[in-house]
């Protein structure tokens, strides 16, 4: 599983 700092970047760079 993902760490969510991972996760929260990615949603971060597709929620631009």
């Amino acid at each position: 599983m993902l760490s969510s700092q991972s996760a929260h970047r990615l949603l971060n760079q597709t929620a631009v």
